[in-house]
């Protein structure tokens, strides 16, 4: 049974489920490709729904037409947002030509 509570989803004993997204991607790191898991909660769910949208929206056109292709097919830049007086920190997303 869980009931909500502070904003948290508490367990009987005590301990809490929190919703988090998690993307499995290919890191640019010091010229090299490398696997790499982003977890993103609390304040990046709206990154995160974010990011899901453009992959989900990506249009790709050929001969055949216009189609969604794999969410591989793309980069996308992820962007860190600093923590400022009164505002969160977060991420950002865009798509990269």
């Amino acid at each position: 049974m869980l009931w909500k509570k502070n904003g948290r989803y508490r367990l009987p004993n005590g301990n809490y489920v929190e919703k988090t997204a998690y993307f499995y991607v290919l890191a640019m790191v010091d010229g090299e490709l490398k696997p790499a898991v982003v977890p993103m909660r609390s304040s990046n769910l709206s990154p995160a729904r974010e990011l899901n949208n453009l992959i989900k929206n990506l249009r790709f056109t050929d001969d055949q037409g216009s189609f969604n292709p794999a969410s591989y097919s793309a980069v996308y830049k992820l962007n860190t947002i600093g923590r400022t007086a009164g505002v969160k920190a977060g991420m950002s997303t865009n798509h990269q030509e």
